[in-house]
This record gives C-alpha cells, structure tokens and sequence, in this order.
C-alpha cells in the first residue's frame, strides 16, 4: 500500500510541474497539436503545406470563437537571436501557431465600400486585444513601427522563459484606429 501510495504521489507532482505554457489566447496555446485543432473545429478547412509539419486551419463560420479566423500551425528553423535559459543565439528548430483575426470578405453581411470600410469591418480594434492581453499578461515590449504598402505596422511583445507571444497591429497610412492582424505564439523546440 506504501508502494502505490509513493507512485501515485510522483506521478501526480510530475503532472503537476510539468511545465505549462506560458501564453493562451481563447483556450489555444503553442503547445495545441493538429489533433486539438480538428477536434476543436471539426467543420472547418484543413490544408496540409507543401512544408513538413505546418498546417492551415480556416475557420468555418458556424465554429469562430474569439474572433479568431485563420490558424497556422508550424515548425522551422529560425535564428534565435537572444539568450533566453540555455538558448545561445544560433539556428534553431522553432514552432509557431499563428492565430488570425481578419474576418474573411465572405463572412461580413454588408460588403463596405471603401478599402477603408473593409479594414473597419474585417479586424478589431488593435486597443481591445492589446487590454485583453496586458490585463492577463502585464505589459508589453512595444516594438519598432515599420511601414508597407500604405499600412503603418506595430509588434507588442511578450516573453517568459523561451516563449513569446507578438499581437500585430496596424493603422491605415499611419493614421486613426489601430486595427489587430494576429497573435503569434513561438517557441524554441
């Protein structure tokens, strides 16, 4: 009895420590699989890449919980530039879940008119995302401002340990509302 009474105690303290991740946004976290992923959205579209070992999800309608749209689940080689616990910085396997939060055209009930409209219609506000986040996460690495194609970008950045969490925001020419793109978990693998 002493014996599984033992057993049963580092069992359940190894489950206990077992190192959870440190960033979730609407019940999704970098360590989501495919399998979670089917099973959480069992209607929407699967896309396999030509890539090992990434994975497109568009949402169907009937299944977007927390305006998430589009899912892209991936693993790949990038350059850590950072010292972050034991990660020196070098080439280094990676894995990705990039959650999307642009409302599809097809899913907007009155088509805008304007280029303009239609980025009003299709993203939330950069500034409820980022409260929802800083509220649960405390406050972001605001990065550098880059722009491209008329669209001014900005990074909020959040890292414990080896893990990160980016919310991509942009304005239109760099002016009025910020506008939330995605949220990018990353961590080294």
């Amino acid at each position: 009895m002493k014996l599984v009474y033992m057993l049963f105690t580092l069992l359940f303290s190894s489950w206990a420590w077992a190192e959870k991740p440190a960033f979730e946004y609407a019940g999704l976290n970098i360590d989501t699989a495919e399998y979670d992923l089917r099973k959480r959205y069992p209607k929407s579209t699967f896309q396999i890449t030509s890539e090992a070992k990434s994975y497109y999800v568009w949402v169907d309608k009937s299944e977007v919980n927390s305006g998430i749209y589009a899912i892209h689940l991936y693993r790949r080689q990038a350059y850590w530039s950072k010292e972050v616990e034991s990660v020196k910085p070098a080439l280094a396997e990676f894995k990705w879940l990039r959650l999307s939060l642009e409302k599809p055209y097809e899913f907007l009930g009155v088509k805008p008119k304007t280029w303009k409209d239609e980025n009003y219609a299709r993203n939330p506000s950069c500034k409820s995302i980022l409260m929802v986040l800083s509220k649960k996460y405390g406050r972001p690495l605001v990065g550098d401002k880059n722009s491209e194609e008329g669209l001014e970008n900005q990074g909020y950045t959040w890292s414990s340990g080896g893990e990160n969490m980016v919310l991509n925001c942009f304005t239109l020419g760099g002016k009025g509302r910020s506008f939330a793109a995605d949220i990018t978990l990353s961590k080294p693998v």
